[in-house]
């Protein structure tokens, strides 16, 4: 009997140490690291003629002739290690589709010309296009400089902050056609006979 007593203070010694020091499973540090923080970029705007304007270029992006009628959109680089829908370190999901999932939600999406607000959207995927007849005021998309502005924001659509800043990313970007390039001459000559 004295030596199965003597086991059961040895274990309870020991337990009592693994809990004075931790032994044994580490999952409570990891379950209080901050994730990694998510990465949003403008990553690549293209024509439907495949002109491409990437990240980091200094060159206008050409629109051709006529004008491309639409731009294609491509935030950020794609999570390697999950769903290809989604950002780095973000779900990309529709507003209320993030159920408990922590950095979760949808990006939303302006274009702006002259400091005015022509173009506004909540996409959850990573590529999405811009039809250039929902550009307003000027009508459709023209040569010019724009600004492009994407911000994360959560489940129920507020903005989603890092350290107390929204998460967003803003570009300018040039647009440009072929000097000789003529877009609808007479389109809005138009007739009043009957």
């Amino acid at each position: 009997m004295n030596e199965a007593h003597g086991i059961q203070r040895s274990a309870a010694a020991l337990l009592a140490l693994c809990v004075l020091i931790g032994c044994g499973d580490d999952s409570s540090e990891e379950e209080t690291r901050e994730p990694p923080p998510p990465e949003l970029t403008i990553a690549e705007v293209r024509t439907h003629s495949g002109a491409t304007w990437q990240r980091g270029s200094a060159d206008p992006l050409d629109l051709g002739c006529p004008p491309s009628a639409a731009l294609v959109v491509r935030l950020g680089e794609p999570d390697p290690y999950g769903d290809p829908r989604s950002l780095k370190n973000w779900l990309l999901r529709a507003p209320g589709a993030c159920g408990t999932r922590a950095r979760c939600g949808h990006v939303s999406f302006e274009l702006s010309s002259g400091g005015a607000l022509v173009y506004r959207t909540d996409t959850a995927l990573p590529d999405f296009g811009i039809a250039a007849r929902d550009v307003t005021s000027p009508p459709g998309i023209s040569a010019g400089t724009y600004g492009l502005r994407a911000t994360l924001r959560s489940d129920d659509g507020a903005e989603f902050l890092l350290h107390g800043e929204p998460v967003s990313v803003t570009v300018d970007l040039a647009l440009t056609t072929p000097a000789n390039c003529v877009v609808n001459p007479g389109a809005d000559a138009g007739s009043d006979a009957g």
